[in-house]
């Protein structure tokens, strides 16, 4: 009996036995290869290569820390309400609270997450430097991303930027093993006041999280099953956008990321040229998907032969969806060409330049709404709505 309820909560935080099962195989895997490559080198040369045993130390350490990672999605997300659409229906419809237990479990680690993730430090062997605490990083790394997914979708701005930002911090003082676990350690607080809060069941989202149950959900909506074109044009629901402050916010966010891997990597000057060029290229990229995301489905109201022949090269109304992807585009130019003429270290420039750009691609209208309610375009259908299923016959 008293066996019995020492591992009932293990049982209650494990994931399924298939999973369980399919883990200890691809570490039994990886240290058999760890077994006969160090069995190879002691017959053959007397001692253990390092050149041959070490990447299948790594591959043993990373097969232990990607177990951890895991672990801590699953922790979460399999008992939080919010990624559970039955189980948030039945509890909406209960007297439950969120001041009481959930009925299948707290979803904040506990004394048996520690144990297992003492567990998987333990697999991981201590052969490499770091190696023991590799999983303990990938733990806490995996339960501040997911605290921070929950914390998006039941409205937590402060404490989701909060938590990213002291990501970024965590990722600056990589070069000591020590610090980054401090900074990891001193942000458990903000996870666990995030996750009480994302139970308060006025803060779910109306929508599943599961991609089959929302399309599924989507497709029982009135405006799915007009077809095209009345579907596309008719009411819907208005989408959240993004806040001046979250702008602002993601902004800076992309820079002090870009800042902190850069502070770690400490490029050269060859490197710092390779960082600069892959950026263009990223922030390049965000420009056409930007221009992409707003034309795909809207056309200009002429063809580009036709703007010629009518000498109506601009179209205010519809070309005003590409100011934003061209003004980043000068903005990141500018600012790589600043960069080079005043000899700036790549650390400090190139998170400025990004953020730049990322305020200008994410803050510079027209917003969504209005682009489809004011832009002067024509309206056509994608490759998939071109299916006769898709349009109304009359």
């Amino acid at each position: 009996m008293t066996a019995r309820r020492l591992l009932r909560p293990l049982a209650i935080v494990l994931p399924p036995a298939w999973i369980v099962v399919v883990f200890f195989l691809c570490y039994l895997v990886a240290q058999g290869a760890v077994w006969f490559f160090e069995g190879m080198s002691l017959k053959f040369m007397g001692t253990i290569d390092l050149a041959i045993v070490e990447p299948m130390w790594r591959f043993r350490a990373g097969i232990a820390t990607s177990g951890a990672a895991l672990f801590a999605f699953w922790r979460v997300l399999a008992f939080h309400p919010i990624a559970r659409w039955d189980y948030r229906q039945w509890l909406m419809q209960t007297p439950w609270t969120p001041g009481k237990p959930l009925v299948m479990g707290k979803v904040w680690p506990g004394g048996v997450d520690l144990l297992l993730v003492a567990l998987f430090c333990w697999l991981s062997g201590s052969d490499l430097e770091g190696a023991l605490v590799a999983p303990l990083f990938g733990y806490l790394i995996a339960l501040v991303a997911v605290t921070c997914l929950l914390a998006a979708f039941s409205r937590q701005r402060a404490a989701g930027y909060l938590l990213l930002f002291g990501v970024g911090l965590a990722l600056r003082v990589a070069y000591n093993l020590t610090l980054p676990l401090v900074v990891l350690a001193a942000m458990l607080p903000i996870v666990y006041f995030a996750l009480r809060r994302s139970l308060e069941p006025a803060r779910w989202p109306n929508f599943p999280l599961s991609l089959q149950k929302y399309l599924e959900r989507e497709r029982q909506q009135s405006w799915m099953l007009l077809g095209w074109p009345f579907g596309f044009v008719g009411p819907r629901a208005s989408p959240r956008y993004l806040r001046r402050m979250d702008v602002l916010a993601i902004a800076l966010l992309l820079g002090w990321f870009v800042q902190s891997g850069l502070v770690v990597a400490q490029p050269n000057q060859q490197d710092e040229r390779a960082v600069a060029a892959v950026g263009t290229m990223l922030i390049c990229l965000g420009a056409v998907i930007r221009a992409v995301g707003f034309c795909v489905t809207y056309w200009s109201p002429i063809s580009l032969v036709g703007r010629l022949l009518t000498l109506r090269w601009i179209i205010p109304k519809y070309d005003k969806a590409l100011v934003a992807p061209l003004a980043a585009i000068l903005v990141l130019l500018a600012g790589q060409l600043v960069t080079v003429k005043l000899d700036v270290p790549a650390y400090v420039g190139q998170p400025v330049v990004v953020a730049l750009c990322a305020l200008v691609l994410l803050g510079v209208g027209p917003s969504v709404r209005n682009w489809e309610l004011t832009g002067g375009h024509r309206i056509t259908p994608l490759p998939y709505c071109t299916k006769g299923s898709q349009f109304v016959r009359v």
